[in-house]
């Protein structure tokens, strides 16, 4: 059953979210019956700790959004993650990742990856894109993000 949101639950950790936002946020999102906390939840689903999930904007005139999530343990942060949701072209962009050195090699990146593949596919997705900055290269190619000869020749890095 869809379900329009209102100001309130979809306002965590937006300062101020006008009405055509809300509107657009219900469009794209009621009749999955997420808030962006839920798109967090979902992103976020399996990880350690607690978290802080943010709606961080809602682009209308770029048709997109982005959200964050930062998860916690008991000496501090474990995980931040940022995505963008594209609604034109339709594409989900693994914004950032970083995980705390002794979480890492435990497959908590892969689990991250593999739920933001997972919502993509769920939204009617067919493309992920993301960007890699120095180690990020390998640990993404690592994950199965390749890029293929034509975009390696070309300097581009999309998958």
């Amino acid at each position: 059953m869809r379900r329009n949101f209102t100001y309130a639950e979809l306002t965590n950790g937006v300062r101020t979210l006008s009405d055509p936002a809300i509107q657009w946020w219900n469009d794209r999102f009621a009749d999955f019956n997420f808030t962006p906390k839920d798109v967090c939840d979902y992103l976020t689903w399996g990880m350690p700790g607690d978290r802080d999930n943010f709606l961080e904007r809602i682009d209308i005139s770029s048709h997109r959004t982005s959200v964050e999530v930062k998860g916690y343990d008991d000496q501090g942060e474990v995980f931040w993650a940022g995505r963008t949701i594209q609604f034109r072209p339709l594409e989900f962009n693994l914004d950032v990742l970083k995980i705390r050195e002794d979480y890492q090699s435990l497959g908590y990146g892969k689990l991250l990856l593999g739920n933001s593949y997972r919502f993509a596919k769920l939204l009617g997705f067919k493309r992920l894109t993301l960007t890699a900055v120095g180690i990020g290269s390998y640990a993404w190619s690592k994950a199965g993000f390749l890029e293929s000869v034509r975009e390696f020749m070309m300097g581009v890095r999309s998958v």
